[in-house]
């Protein structure tokens, strides 16, 4: 079973790729046409000054996408392989429970009989995010010849002077975007929400797959389905119920027709965040609340006002960076960002008993992932280079007196485990989902002593030796009731143009990156 926490961040990191990929194509068209302008003043000029840029232009986009390709089938194939194998993981552990307790006959996992599920998955996945790339690279083709062409004939039509017609193109340019995917059913996606719909509908069909194909082999029956408050008002229907598979049992519904699982619009469909996993009356205790329909529909609707707000944000505030890649005044797009900001910011505070501020989904550009100055631990990160990291940080921790010496590596690599199962997937008081954590997070949970209720020796503390002193650790409890309960500094930005939000109880504070969800120290309290 995966949870709909983990289907929701799932797709994040690729989402906010694309997002940047469109704003630097989006950036580079308006910056070329500014350069450029000169050069479009006669129709002789025009022709060969446009052969040139469409050619330079277009060989920079089909790299561009060529990369985004290329990085992406890779992440995707991580992403599907390690989703599938943690979703049977924990179903696993249910049936284990169950064969010891006699309610299934056998119990064996063979890992190999998953590979063609998952490499059906990689596959349909990739052909998408092939079709999304080929579409995207005409669609931003055609933009910049539009564009090119508009700025020519609004300067020869001797309406406007060629500054007037750049201004107007480039301004016409950032509002639109590079448009929209449009599927074959008709509906219209921008860029980013194509991918997320791409692999999250991708990595949650084969994960299902596989779980089926496993419960079939052990004869499971009944099945709860996972849920969360804010559903689809379809799925909010069947959500946080238990179902039956196989065969009629007492008053419980029918599996596949209540959540009309293996159509597009049911269960494990389009965009759901839903699963399901194994239920033995007599172990298991039920897991999920089905939501009354009034409450979830109320917060459905809220937060699809929400998430306009936030769209609004991100458009205002691409907008605000094409106009200043083009040298021109983006006096209305700063003024219309913080206009949205601000709307966005009261709306919450109206409905704060059930909102909170996400503003992961706000932010319009991140920064590029050869820009980031350390290595995000996740679920989805790759279990050899996982383990070389860890080693790594192992190392480098005990050897420069972050940890005690007498930490051992299974300690630590513990420690990890223990920060992916218990808070990765856990939400904020501000709405922040944590996707990871950097390597440090794990030496400040375990602290200079291999206790961490030792006293704090301040004497021992040494920057010259590079000593961090006698430091204690943090129980990942704390981390977890600070994440949830503690006081909110805010959104706070260092020199560097870094952004965190610390979280403070009685006992320590933990930083968190918004625009990522990585948590990134904690410090307990003296």
């Amino acid at each position: 079973m995966l949870s709909p926490e983990y289907l929701q961040d799932i797709s994040k990191e690729m989402e906010d790729y694309f997002y940047d990929l469109e704003t630097e194509i989006l950036k580079d068209i308006a910056e070329r046409i500014r350069l450029n302008d000169n050069a479009m003043t006669s129709t002789a000029n025009f022709q060969l000054q446009q052969l040139q840029l469409l050619g330079a232009t277009n060989d920079q986009i089909t790299k561009r996408l060529s990369v985004a390709l290329n990085t992406s089938k890779k992440e995707v194939e991580k992403i599907i392989s390690n989703s599938v194998y943690a979703s049977i993981e924990n179903d696993n552990l249910i049936l284990k429970e169950a064969y010891e307790k006699g309610l299934i006959g056998e119990f064996a996992f063979e890992k190999e009989k998953f590979k063609e599920i998952i490499l059906e998955g990689i596959i349909a996945s990739t052909e998408d995010l092939t079709n999304i790339c080929n579409t995207t690279a005409i669609t931003a083709q055609a933009k910049f010849t539009n564009a090119l062409n508009n700025v020519y004939l609004q300067v020869s039509s001797g309406a406007f002077t060629m500054d007037q017609a750049v201004d107007n193109v480039i301004t016409k340019l950032a509002k639109e975007g590079l448009g929209t995917i449009t599927y074959k059913s008709g509906a219209k996606r921008q860029l980013d929400t194509a991918v997320r719909i791409a692999i999250r509908s991708s990595v949650n069909k084969s994960a299902l797959k596989a779980q089926e194909q496993n419960l079939n082999d052990f004869g499971c029956n009944l099945v709860e389905v996972t849920s969360h408050r804010g559903a689809r008002p379809d799925h909010a229907l069947w959500q946080g119920k238990i179902y039956w598979r196989l065969h009629k049992y007492k008053n419980y519904s029918n599996f596949e027709e209540a959540t009309r699982y293996g159509h597009g619009d049911g269960l494990g469909g389009w965009n759901c965040r839903h699963s399901f996993y194994p239920f033995f009356e007599g172990i298991s205790e039920k897991t999920f609340e089905h939501y009354r329909l009034k409450e979830n529909n109320e917060l459905y609707e809220l937060q699809q006002l929400q998430r306009y707000n936030e769209r609004k944000i991100r458009e205002w505030d691409r907008r605000k960076q094409v106009m200043e890649a083009a040298g021109l005044d983006s006096t209305k797009e700063t003024f219309k960002l913080k206009e949205w900001k601000d709307r966005n910011k009261k709306f919450i505070k109206e409905h704060s008993d059930v909102l909170k501020h996400n503003y992961s989904r706000e932010k319009a550009y991140l920064s590029s992932s050869e820009n980031k100055s350390y290595v995000t631990v996740s679920r989805q990160m790759d279990p050899k280079e996982k383990q070389r990291v860890m080693r790594e940080s192992y190392e480098k921790a005990k050897d420069g007196g972050v940890i005690s010496s007498l930490i051992t590596f299974k300690t630590y690599n513990q420690v990890a485990y223990n920060l992916l199962e218990k808070v990765v997937g856990t939400t904020t008081k501000d709405d922040i989902m944590i996707i990871g954590f950097t390597p440090h997070m794990i030496d400040r949970i375990i602290g200079n002593y291999k206790a961490s209720n030792e006293p704090i020796n301040k004497d021992s503390f040494s920057v010259k030796n590079n000593l961090y002193g006698a430091r204690k650790g943090v129980p990942v409890k704390n981390v977890i009731d600070a994440l949830k309960n503690g006081k909110s500094s805010g959104v706070k930005i260092d020199k560097s143009g870094k952004k965190s939000i610390v979280y403070k109880t009685n006992k320590c504070t933990v930083s968190v990156n918004p625009d990522t969800g990585e948590l990134i120290q904690t410090t307990p309290k003296e």
